[in-house]
């Protein structure tokens, strides 16, 4: 990470602005390490900096809060997500209805799918890719019971 941290510094003093995509990569980096404390910081200083955030950034700290079981800012994150008029994609989707199942939230994740039909992103594979057999059963026949 130090060689990630030092290539940005050399970029900001050579007078190059990191751009979302050079920030949302190192707060990645570093989420994937556990670490969620530094993808916060970079994030802030995106904002504090002007950049438009995009919904790869706040993508990429929802699965940082979860990884580190920090459900409550994960949740905070995405409503300040849509209050930016930031909508979830299938990727964003993705993270909270995986997130959900594996805290055993399975009310949560049926929620989570129907807003997001509601919303125009249809599932795909990856959407109940992690989910177990009993999980999947649980939200489609959720789903179905309330288009009936």
């Amino acid at each position: 990470m130090k060689d990630v941290e030092d290539t940005v510094k050399v970029m900001i003093q050579q007078g190059l602005q990191p751009d979302v995509f050079t920030y949302s990569t190192l707060m990645n980096a570093y989420c994937l390490q556990g670490n969620i404390n530094t993808p916060i910081k970079v994030f802030d200083i995106m904002k504090d900096s002007g950049l438009v955030l995009d919904v790869i950034t706040y993508s990429v700290l929802l699965k940082g809060f979860f990884k580190c079981g920090r459900r409550d800012e994960a949740n905070h994150l995405l409503k300040q997500m849509v209050d930016n008029n930031i909508s979830p994609n299938l990727h964003s989707f993705n993270i909270l209805i995986d997130a959900y199942c594996k805290d055993g939230l399975m009310k949560d994740a049926e929620d989570t799918v129907k807003v997001m039909i509601q919303q125009g992103v249809q599932p795909d594979v990856v959407t109940l890719g992690d989910v177990s057999h009993e999980q999947i059963y649980w939200i489609s026949t959720s789903l179905f019971l309330s288009s009936s």
